[in-house]
């Protein structure tokens, strides 16, 4: 049960991580 709730963690912050980025491209390239 842990190892899958720290998979599921990491994998919503990698996530959360390009979103971020991608949304940073976008302004920028604006």
């Amino acid at each position: 049960m842990t190892v899958t709730l720290t998979i599921a963690a990491i994998v919503a912050i990698l996530l959360l991580g390009t979103c971020s980025v991608v949304v940073l491209r976008r302004r920028t390239r604006g």
